[in-house]
């Protein structure tokens, strides 16, 4: 998963215009070194080396709408706790998170629009 998630990365690199990514190869890594069962020195330099911006938008769970679909198979709770160990990996990764407000789609996209200029 992290060397998908990292081509994708690296595949747009060159990109100017703002580029969101669902997932990243930040959320790989964290499972990785997780698991601990790995020399993750070049998993460390990557993560050094590949920045994205200093801030990063996230999204906090938020029962109200969620649903599973082919690509959302945990819990809500398996949501919850996923949410705060990557809020948590992020901040160590030296990155300032954006929660995204729980609004309308509308200010949502408003908000993100507001914050990347």
């Amino acid at each position: 998963m992290f060397n998908l998630d990292f081509k994708n990365y690296i595949d747009n690199i060159e990109t100017s215009e703002p580029l969101f990514f669902d997932r990243s190869f930040l959320d790989s890594a964290s499972l990785i070194v997780g698991m601990s069962k790995i020399d993750d020195s070049n998993l460390t330099e990557i993560l050094n080396t590949y920045r994205f911006s200093k801030e990063v938008f996230i999204a906090p769970p938020w029962k109200e709408i969620y649903c599973n679909d082919n690509e959302r198979d945990q819990s809500y709770e398996e949501s919850v706790t996923i949410y705060k160990r990557l809020y948590k990996w992020y901040e160590l990764n030296g990155y300032t998170l954006l929660s995204i407000p729980k609004l309308t789609i509308e200010n949502r996209v408003q908000y993100v629009l507001e914050n990347i200029k």
